[in-house]
């Protein structure tokens, strides 16, 4: 599949981006680091020095001897090996931007991959700002992690010498959104078990579960009233037994958030007003549930095939496991189940819009999928059948409609539909 289609960024685009730059993030969530590496790999006048942290570093210090040592190995590093080994992170920064300027190429690129396996503190800080300010024009770093802080990304931002990749269907680039005065960075995963970072920190401790489901209940519900509040967390208390509970949960919520800042000052997470407690406004927020439905929104209106295409794709590689698959709260179960068809739905769409396009193999593979996450849908079935036989494939047809006859026999206790054995016998003679 081309780069384009998968990452909504063409190759003018990525050379706009990254164009001037001195260093380049691919942002920790996106899922197509693989697929911009082939951006910088498929540029004939760039050399790339690669460098893979294989293990988890306890500190700064090791991880930088560790650079060194690969680094000697790839380049003519000579800066770097006149360095004592009681080198300081700012003082490798300067010998190694010395070493990379002197690569003979019209375009170096210094790729840090697996980057957040060393520790991200003042050393690191030291390192990559010295690093940064250091590399001459045509020397890019490119980092590669899972998890980044928001520092010292944010003024290296702020000062227009680093670009972002991997936001480009998003509304901002979270907690590497230029914003002043500055502002919390909040980010809620909630497909799969559940995973919140402030400013690019993971929030593991919440003095409980109640603050953790609190949290989530307030970030999937927009507009809410207390009574609903208390419906769903505290039915059996009176109203100022459950009121002193909500008002300590809530302020737990805000210190779990508040531990992760580096900025002082409060986190709200939600405001009261009108009745209703509403998404406070003092920081960013990015919420992949409400990225997966605005996708799929926008996908039904979109004006075209390509577009389309485009949004099903993005809302389909947001949905990577089931809603807090891990919480079995009422509310999370139906949520979950609303969702989980959401996604179906969407699968189906672009199965049939690749159907129509007559892309058989694109369309098949949407349709397996539906069957994995539901296997009644006897009308995919005969999609998934319609695509066999236009691929040539009769034999897994005929096991395809035996899977059905099983599945059918077993759970429901009939054979399948007249339309399905109609279709299945027309097919097999084609």
């Amino acid at each position: 599949m081309p780069a384009q289609r998968i990452t909504g960024v063409d190759s003018e685009l990525f050379e706009a981006i990254s164009q001037g730059k001195k260093a380049i993030i691919l942002y920790p969530r996106t899922l197509h680091r693989n697929v911009y590496l082939s951006y910088f790999l498929q540029q004939p006048d760039l050399q790339i020095v690669y460098h893979r942290l294989a293990e988890d570093y306890s500190s700064v210090a090791a991880w930088l001897q560790a650079l060194r040592a690969d680094l000697l190995t790839q380049l003519a590093a000579t800066h770097l090996a006149a360095l004592p080994a009681t080198a300081g992170p700012a003082e490798i920064a300067l010998a190694l931007a010395a070493d990379l300027a002197g690569v003979a190429a019209p375009r170096v690129l210094l790729y840090l991959d697996e980057l957040d396996r060393v520790p991200q503190d003042g050393h690191w800080r030291t390192f990559l700002e010295a690093l940064v300010a250091a590399l001459p024009a045509p020397v890019q770093l490119a980092v590669n992690a899972r998890r980044l802080v928001h520092e010292p990304w944010a003024d290296l931002l702020n000062a227009g010498v680093v670009a972002v990749l991997g936001t480009a269907h998003r509304r901002s680039s979270l907690i590497f959104t230029p914003v002043a005065p500055p502002m919390p960075r909040l980010e809620v995963y909630a497909f799969g078990r559940g995973h919140v970072l402030m400013n690019g920190r993971t929030v593991q401790y919440w003095d409980g579960a109640l603050p953790r489901n609190l949290f989530f209940f307030f970030i999937d519900h927009e507009r809410v009233t207390r009574d609903e509040i208390f419906a769903v967390f505290w039915p059996t208390l009176r109203i100022k037994e459950a009121t002193n509970v909500f008002h300590v949960t809530k302020r737990k919520i805000a210190e779990r958030l508040e531990e992760q800042m580096e900025m002082a000052g409060t986190c709200d997470l939600t405001i009261y007003s009108g009745g209703f407690y509403r998404p406070g406004n003092g920081m960013i927020r990015y919420y992949d549930v409400e990225d997966f439905t605005v996708a799929l929104q926008q996908a039904a209106h979109a004006v075209n095939d390509a577009e389309q295409e485009r949004l099903y794709r993005h809302a389909i590689a947001i949905y990577r496991a089931p809603f807090l698959h891990t919480l079995d709260m009422p509310w999370v179960v139906e949520r979950r189940d609303k969702l989980r068809q959401m996604f179906i739905d969407a699968l189906i769409d672009l199965g049939r819009l690749k159907k129509r396009q007559q892309h058989w193999e694109t369309a098949l593979g949407h349709f397996v999928r539906v069957l994995k996450e539901d296997p009644r849908r006897e009308d995919i079935y005969r999609e998934v059948l319609q695509m066999y036989a236009s691929l040539g494939r009769i034999d897994d047809m005929v096991a395809q409609y035996h899977l059905l006859e099983q599945y059918l026999a077993t759970y429901v206790g009939v054979p399948p539909s007249r339309e399905t054995r109609d279709l299945f016998e027309r097919l097999k003679v084609v």
